[in-house]
């Protein structure tokens, strides 16, 4: 089946979509001349984090961390932080798991006692979405210390501009069906 070429955003890469039987889709990156943005029609416009959704494969991880996390250099570093608090955890979160379909999530222990505001909104945000998609979430917590291992097998981490301590999370990508 031939491909069809899309851009995502001002990117130095393309993706190649190719259609397969079933509804399925094929996603590969090739380099490229920089091309104008097109206009998705989706939230996501993060060329890079749209890419690591599109190529997660099932239980692979992704972080999502606050803008004092440690990023083992082996791992791919997303940086959107701007400044303090831009973009926020919780911004971040939302527009993720509206491209993607999660089945576990992996938090620090100390999450939730030393950030509870914080910790409470994303258990909530994650509520709405397991009733949106019709699906369960397994929810662990570890140690800070363990979490920060954790991180070394994430896909990648997504760097946010939020300065609220602990807040980190990891996805464990789920499948559609």
């Amino acid at each position: 089946m031939p491909s069809k070429r899309i851009d995502e955003g001002v990117t130095r890469h393309v993706l190649d979509v190719v259609s397969m039987e079933g509804g399925g889709v094929l996603v590969s990156r090739s380099s490229s001349a920089l091309r104008p943005m097109t206009m998705k029609k989706s939230t996501l416009l993060n060329a890079d984090i749209a890419y690591l959704v599109a190529t997660l494969g099932h239980t692979d991880e992704i972080t999502i961390a606050d803008a004092g996390l440690p990023i083992p250099d082996h791992v791919q570093r997303i940086d959107l932080a701007l400044t303090h608090g831009v973009p926020s955890f919780l911004d971040t979160v939302r527009v993720i798991l509206t491209e993607s379909q999660i089945e576990g999530v992996v938090m620090a222990e100390e999450f939730a006692k030393v950030s509870p505001d914080l910790y409470q909104a994303l258990l909530e945000l994650l509520a709405v979405e397991q009733q949106r998609c019709g699906k369960t979430f397994s929810i662990q917590t570890v140690s800070h210390e363990e979490f920060k291992v954790r991180t070394q097998s994430s896909k990648a981490v997504v760097r946010t501009g939020e300065c609220t301590p602990y807040a980190n999370v990891i996805f464990q990508a789920g499948v559609v069906f």
